[in-house]
This record gives C-alpha cells, structure tokens and sequence, in this order.
C-alpha cells in the first residue's frame, strides 16, 4: 500500500509577512512615542530643578552673608551664543549696589516658561499665587526678583512679590494636560515645587 505525503509548504505567506510588519510598526511606534514624552519629562524636570535650586541658593546666601541677591531670568537670546532662558544670581554689594555674579545657570533651550492661560489658581499647594512670572503671550522679555536678608522675597522696586513659574516643552493652551511648576511666597521665600494638571482646571 503506497501512502503519499503532502509537502509542506515552505515560509509564510504574504499575508502573514504583512501581519508581522503592521505589529512592528505599531510596537516601534508606541516605542518612540514613550521615549519622546519621556525625553520632555526629562527637559521639564531640570529646568524646574535648576530654578528651585537656584532660588535655594540665593535665599539661604542672602541671610548667611547679610546681602540682597538678585536673581534674573532673561529669556532673550544672548548675542554671545544665541541661548535663551538665562538664570543668575548676584550678591548686591551694600556699599555701593555693584552686583557680583554668584551663580549663572542656561535652561534648556525648548522649555517654555509661562502660565498655562486655562490656568485656574487654585490646587496644590495653597494658596497658588496670583500672577505668573512669564505669559505665554509674552516670547522673550526678562524678570527679576530680589532675595532680601531676612530671605523676603521683593521686586525691584521693594514690593513684595509672589508668583509662578510654569514649565513646558509645548507651545502652552487648552490642550495641556500636565506641567512643572515653581512657586515663590514674598513674606518668607519659601519655594515649593508642584505639578500643575490641566485637566482639572478645563
């Protein structure tokens, strides 16, 4: 009795080869995708980091070495190299208010800083102060708060100043969900750190 085999056929056919190829675009898409919010995180993260360690500095050198500090963020391009977003810290010489620069630090260059306009103020940490330091309506300009002895916080002029700085590696609107924030309190410098969800506030 003569038994015949079927050869089995060889490989994979089109539609299975095509079918492998969609799930791969798909897994290396999502891939991507995480690595790129992941980078963003990252970017927001330091430029938060570098600003609350600076605001640190400068109010605990202020009351240590008995001198007003100056702190500046200027956002317009420095002619020296094109970079934005530069932060430093002075110490105001009493005498004769020469500043000598302590500190300087250059934030990354695609993080935004500005209050989200749907922003709500209200959440954590209470109270949110009432103005932003930056608008998002405003791209480039340039702000300054003065660290006092006592670790007050002021403005140029000796007003007293609390506000906030958001961070964002997106052109800043209704659609943002989640941004690093930085806020300051005049009477006694304290710093907070906080996470502002937009999603609440729409």
């Amino acid at each position: 009795m003569t038994f015949c085999r079927k050869r089995s056929s060889a490989g994979f056919s089109l539609v299975e080869l095509l079918a492998v190829v969609a799930i791969l675009f798909i897994l290396v898409s999502v891939a991507v995708h995480n690595l790129a919010a992941a980078r963003r995180n990252i970017k927001t993260d330091l430029a938060a980091n570098i600003v609350f360690s600076l605001l640190q500095q400068a109010r605990q050198s202020a009351i240590t070495n008995r001198l007003q500090h100056r702190v500046t963020i200027t956002r317009n391009p420095d002619p020296s190299n094109d970079h934005i977003n530069l932060m430093r810290i002075a110490a105001i010489s009493q005498a004769d208010g020469t500043a000598n620069i302590i500190r300087e630090e250059y934030l990354p260059q695609d993080v935004l800083l500005a209050r989200p306009p749907s922003a709500a103020l209200v959440g954590s940490p209470r109270p949110i102060p009432d103005e932003a330091v930056f608008d998002a309506s405003v791209p480039n300009g340039s702000f300054t708060l003065i660290y006092n002895v006592d670790g007050s916080i002021t403005d140029a002029a000796g007003n007293p100043l609390t506000s906030s700085i958001f961070f964002s590696d997106i052109p800043l609107g209704r659609n943002l969900t989640l941004t690093r924030a930085i806020s300051f309190y005049s009477s006694t410098g304290e710093v907070k750190y906080w996470f502002y969800d937009g999603a609440k506030f729409d």
